[in-house]
């Protein structure tokens, strides 16, 4: 057990800071950069200029020659995007722009965008628009790519500051023949969507505008994704106490389980068994007035003797497992080890624990984002009641 003053003053001032720090160390807070960045797969065998030029023209970038530009105008409406959603990243397409981050079969070699499979819906918010290349009207074109092990039904909306084209297009045969398979258009500020059962193997979705130009190059849209899921399902056993905790929604305040990251305190307490104690909980994500946070559950273990402790946990997200201790007021948190249980994997810790309070913490990692409402099972061995006839109250306010 880690009683190093000057770890204890570390980890405080560590934790004073809400941007991502050291997970090992000190990501017990709610708020922290994900550390997500788009994965850009080029393809294969490129197309030659002429493939290229035979391309399906709806799916092209490239407006008629010696179109007039039309002046661009402004939006109508002012899309939101939550902390929590991912973004495609691209930014402004200045003019004469070679799109080589996702332009799909439209550059060389090919890019694309690839999604990761979630639980919940999957939202993007992109840019797309109208710029110059050559003098003649292009559109930004995004193409997103999914990999399905096993045939899925996928529903993708998509609503933009600019009128709007969604299509679903099976990426099988590569960029040699580009067929289409569902689409969708609607005026600005008007969700298209679509609906498909892809096959296994590769798809992309296909972000874009109607028009060629008119519309300026750095317009938001909100592309969502629904049906993409991991493989894995967690269901609670019946019978088992479940954490209970309000959904974290938009600006929510957790007075729950937030632990040492709510204001007062509060932690969920297990009271020692005979036997071996399971919990289900929930976990996610969510906008924070502008931040993203993640859902963070304090779990409070007291214990009157010497004990070994197992703790182990599975979750519907990458997870992060810690075993920690400090102070009742948090004004000194040291962590006595951290696992990061894979999704829909189980992982444990397991500690010869002196007497006193400790904090079992679950949240996700930050590897990613996950909506609110992901579950997860954890479990307690060695916790048990203690051998002395004690109330519950009268050891507690031992360690108070």
């Amino acid at each position: 057990m880690r009683t190093s003053v000057m770890l204890c003053v570390l980890l405080v001032a560590v934790l004073a800071v809400t941007s991502y720090a050291d997970p090992s160390v000190s990501a017990v807070n709610p708020a922290g950069d994900s550390g997500w960045e788009p994965v850009i797969r080029t393809g294969g065998c490129s197309l030659t200029a002429a493939e290229r030029a035979s391309i399906d023209p709806r799916v092209s970038g490239r407006g008629v020659p010696g179109a007039e530009p039309v002046v661009r105008r402004d939006p109508p409406c002012d899309l939101y995007c939550e902390a929590c959603w991912l973004s495609e990243g691209e930014g402004p397409i200045p003019d004469d722009y070679d799109d080589n981050f996702n332009g799909g079969c439209n550059v060389t070699p090919e890019a694309f965008w690839s999604v990761d499979p979630s639980y919940g819906p999957i939202t993007i918010c992109g840019q797309g628009g109208n710029f110059e290349y050559g003098g003649a009207p292009h559109r930004d074109t995004d193409w997103y790519e999914m990999t399905f092990a096993v045939a899925r039904e996928i529903t993708v909306t998509c609503t933009a500051e600019f009128p709007v084209i969604l299509y679903m297009i099976d990426g099988n045969v590569g960029c040699s023949s580009v067929t289409i398979v569902a689409s969708d258009s609607q005026p600005e500020c008007t969700e298209a969507s679509l609906t498909y059962v892809c096959t296994p193997g590769t798809w992309w979705i296909w972000v874009g505008s109607s028009d060629f130009s008119g519309w300026p190059n750095d317009a938001d849209y909100l592309l969502t994704i629904h049906g993409y899921d991991f493989e894995c399902v967690l269901d609670c056993p019946g019978g088992v106490p479940t954490e209970d905790e309000p959904p974290c929604e938009v600006n929510y305040t957790d007075h729950h389980n937030g632990g040492c990251n709510s204001t007062p305190v509060v932690f969920q307490e297990i009271a020692p068994s005979q036997s071996r104690i399971v919990r289900c909980g929930t976990a996610g994500h969510y906008d924070h007035f502008g931040s993203c946070y993640r859902d963070t559950d304090w779990y409070e273990l007291v214990l009157d003797e010497p004990r070994e402790i197992e703790v182990c946990a599975a979750g519907e997200f990458p997870m992060q497992l810690t075993l920690a201790h400090g102070e009742p007021d948090c004004s000194t948190i040291i962590v006595d080890e951290t696992v990061y249980p894979v999704v829909c994997a189980e992982d444990c810790i397991t500690a010869v624990l002196d007497p006193g309070v400790y904090w079992v913490f679950i949240a996700p990692d930050f590897t990613a984002t996950y909506p609110c409402g992901r579950r997860y099972i954890f479990s307690v061995d060695g916790y048990t009641t203690p051998v002395e006839d004690r109330s519950w109250g009268l050891i507690k306010s031992l360690y108070r």
